[in-house]
């Protein structure tokens, strides 16, 4: 077989961290007022950018969406009316505020800036308490804004989550029972008796599909659950999907949270991988808690595949190792047309991790 090392666990990848105060796009075509607006937000931890064209602004804003862009009016080739309405009319900026610093201090000017879809407006010559106030104030409302999305979307996730369990759940293990009984009772011709061996099968196969759709909707299972048991239902997938014998060997235990989801993550990409396109007739899914690291093992008979070739991206090697990288995590992969695949992750003291 060809060894493929992916990563060796000694590059711990730490997730990138802006600083505090966030990213701030300033676009004005005076240098001194580029100057002093860098210097007073980067005193108060904020990440600027800056320039001095609406064209530019808008490709660098497009870039990197920023956080939040003072925007002159005055610019040299559109006003900046123009650009926050160009702005406001693309959905990728619907949540980006932007305030107006500008000379034309006249209520009709700061009427077309609010119409233009700007938030704020800060008359020059600016004051440095002033504009830090109305740029954290803006700051806020967003985070306030974006945490409200996020609470409801979690709600909708979990009302789903529940709605799934207390119907479609309950539905095929009340089924799963009834076909046990059938079955027990005997009597059947052949052809009835495959039949319901089928559905009992495919009973099964939906089970374990749902729970895993109620990890999905429920990210915080996956952290409180046994790591045991999320691949032993991964386990479930593969047999019902695959004529496959499927062996697990899983020791119980449960990781930190970010080591727990990379494992599991990692070992569903691999099932998906198998399932796909690997043909096998035997699995092994082993997950062994050793004093010193913790291993897990997907093998395979199948078909096999050459991870040199380019086509191997479609196995979703490149999320693997991201997740690898970022626990410090060592992933091998041993594959070769033919000859099976076997994917190994090691986990070396993990539990310092927490």
């Amino acid at each position: 077989m060809i060894t493929w090392l992916l990563t060796d666990g000694k590059n711990f990848m730490k997730p990138t961290r802006l600083k505090r105060g966030g990213d701030v796009l300033i676009i004005d075509d005076t240098p001194d007022n580029l100057e002093v607006l860098t210097e007073m937000m980067t005193k108060r931890g904020y990440q600027t950018r800056t320039c001095t064209t609406a064209q530019s602004g808008w490709d660098t804003a497009r870039e990197a969406l920023p956080d939040l862009i003072l925007l002159d009016v005055g610019l040299p080739d559109v006003d900046g009316f123009t650009l926050c309405r160009r702005f406001k009319s693309d959905p990728l900026f619907a949540d980006v505020p932007i305030i107006f610093i500008s000379a034309f201090n006249d209520v009709e000017n700061k009427v077309r800036g609010f119409k233009a879809g700007a938030v704020d407006y800060i008359p020059k010559p600016f004051h440095f308490n002033e504009v830090i106030a109305r740029v954290q104030s803006q700051l806020a409302l967003k985070n306030l804004r974006q945490q409200e999305q996020e609470l409801a979307v979690l709600h909708e996730r979990q009302r789903i989550a529940r709605d799934l369990h207390d119907s479609v759940s309950q539905m095929l293990f009340s089924a799963g029972l009834m076909l046990d009984k059938l079955i027990a009772h005997g009597g059947h011709d052949p052809f009835t008796e495959q039949t319901l061996l089928r559905l009992l099968e495919l009973g099964r196969s939906a089970a374990a599909e749902m729970r895993t759709i109620l990890y999905e909707l429920r990210p915080e299972a996956l952290t409180n659950a046994d790591l045991a048991d999320l691949l032993a239902n991964l386990a479930d997938i593969v047999s019902a999907r695959t004529q496959a014998v499927v062996e697990t060997r899983l020791d119980s235990l449960t990781l930190p949270d970010d080591a727990q989801i990379a494992v599991y993550r990692i070992a569903q990409e691999a099932i998906n991988n198998l399932i796909k396109h690997a043909q096998p007739s035997s699995v092994l899914i082993e997950l062994v808690n050793a004093p010193d690291a913790v291993r897990l093992t997907i093998a395979d008979d199948g078909v096999g595949f050459d991870p040199s070739h380019s086509g191997a991206g479609r196995f979703g090697l490149a999320n693997m190792i991201e997740r690898a990288e970022r626990v410090g995590a060592a992933l091998h992969i041993d594959s070769e047309p033919g000859q099976g695949t076997v994917v190994r992750l090691k986990l070396e003291s993990i539990w310092e991790m927490a």
